[in-house]
């Protein structure tokens, strides 16, 4: 068994204490072949610590990020601050405040980013129940809906930022596409990969069954659309 650190985006973690959130998604990285022929990568089978995606002329081994029984602690926006006084932000103290947690609307707490929160600030613990590979479209409405995702949710997304994703959600709005617009959120628009400091291309990984190469700020921007994912699922667990 093996602990790890996973980074969740505050809206993610309300719904984790919710009670709302069993699953997420994580990118595969690398994306295993996506075409041979015009016939698209069958998925063969899974192991525990490896993922097969074959080809007819080559097979993918891609270990997981966790297994079953691992543990995870979850990284979070936080700062440090105190608990125990009436300031939400509390400069000499010891301990840590969370964004996600009383403190959402706070605008004297200095918040960092989740993935420099230390192990030792960590409240929120998981173990690993399942863990496969699959395609992202894959996604039923059953598992969307364990995903967290829903029309509250979408509301506290900044969507502002892009219009694409201002739209209204009404009720009966499925949460498999509900789950598509926060994906899309998240991933499709163009993220930049850098070698030695230098950014080489940019990257993408929308819900749209894409697959090409476009120009992004005078660099090849690769669409990875419909990727392979992890889908991991977890259960809260009382902290170790």
């Amino acid at each position: 068994m093996k602990e790890i650190g996973m980074m969740f985006i505050t809206p993610m973690i309300q719904a984790i204490e919710d009670d709302r959130k069993r699953v997420t998604r994580r990118i595969i990285k690398p994306q295993p072949p996506k075409m041979f022929n015009g016939q698209k990568v069958e998925y063969k089978g899974f192991e525990v610590g490896s993922a097969c995606f074959e080809t007819k002329t080559d097979m993918w081994h891609i270990k997981p990020p966790c297994r079953p029984g691992d543990a995870i602690w979850c990284r979070e926006t936080w700062s440090r601050g105190c608990n125990d006084c009436d300031q939400s932000y509390c400069g000499g103290c010891n301990g840590y405040i969370y964004k996600a947690k009383d403190y959402e609307g706070d605008t004297e707490a200095k918040w960092r980013p989740s993935i420099h929160m230390p192990r030792e600030a960590a409240r929120l613990f998981f173990s690993v129940k399942d863990v496969h590979p699959e395609k992202l479209q894959d996604i039923t409405e059953k598992d969307a809906i364990a995903e967290g995702v829903g029309s509250l949710f979408l509301d506290k997304i900044a969507y502002s930022g892009n219009p694409k994703y201002n739209v209204p959600m009404e009720d009966e709005t499925l949460s498999r596409e509900q789950f598509e617009l926060f994906w899309n959120f998240l991933y499709a628009a163009p993220k930049s990969i850098k070698k030695n400091g230098i950014i080489t291309h940019y990257e993408s990984y929308p819900w749209e069954d894409v697959q090409e190469i476009l120009e992004y700020k005078g660099k090849p921007w690769i669409v990875y659309g419909n990727p392979w994912v992890w889908r991991i699922a977890f259960e809260r667990k009382v902290r170790p």
